[in-house]
C-alpha cells in the first residue's frame, strides 16, 4: 500500500515495511521477484548515452548544411527540431537497421567499441561522469549522478 509521502513523492511499503518511492519499488521487484542481476534508475539517461555514442556519425553528419557553426558544438543546431531526422533519414535508418541485425553479444561489443572511441568527447546528452572510465562500467553512484539529468 501507499499513501505516505517524502518531499511530495508518494511512498510505498516494501515487504520489509521500508518506505520506497515507485522507482525503488520497481527496482526491488525486478531484482527479487524477476531475479534480474542488476538495475539502475536513470530517467532515460542510458538511452541518451547510447544515442550519442552509437549514432555519433549520424548526429555529427557534416554533409547536412548549416547545422555546424563551430567545431566546439556538442550537437548540430537542428537537434531536437522536426528537420533533424529528415535531414539524416537515410543514414539513421541504415545505422538502426545495422544495429537491429546485431546479436546481443555483437551489440554489446559495438557499444563498447564506440564508447571507448568516443569517451569524454562532448556529445549533448551523454554524461561521461556516470562511468568509471573508457571501459563503460557504471560508477557505483551512477543513479545519483544521473538523477538530476534532464537532457
Amino acid at each position: 500500500g501507499g499513501g505516505n509521502s517524502r518531499g511530495g513523492r508518494r511512498l510505498f511499503a516494501g515487504l520489509d515495511l521500508a518506505e520506497l518511492n515507485v522507482e525503488e519499488l520497481a527496482l526491488r521487484h525486478y531484482l527479487t521477484v524477476e531475479q534480474f542481476d542488476c538495475g539502475l534508475h536513470c530517467e532515460g539517461a542510458l538511452l541518451r548515452d547510447l544515442f550519442g555514442i552509437l549514432l555519433f556519425d549520424q548526429l555529427f553528419d557534416t554533409a547536412v548544411d548549416g547545422v555546424f557553426a563551430s567545431a566546439f558544438q556538442d550537437a548540430p543546431l537542428d537537434l531536437g527540431t522536426e528537420v533533424f531526422y529528415a535531414s539524416r533519414q537515410e543514414g539513421i535508418d541504415r545505422r538502426l537497421a545495422e544495429i537491429a541485425r546485431m546479436s546481443p553479444r555483437e551489440l554489446a561489443s559495438e557499444a563498447h567499441s564506440c564508447f571507448k572511441g568516443k569517451f569524454e568527447m562532448r556529445i549533448r546528452g551523454v554524461r561521461w561522469d556516470r562511468y568509471e572510465g573508457p571501459c563503460g562500467t557504471f560508477r557505483s553512484d551512477a543513479s545519483a549522478a544521473s538523477s538530476d539529468e534532464r537532457g
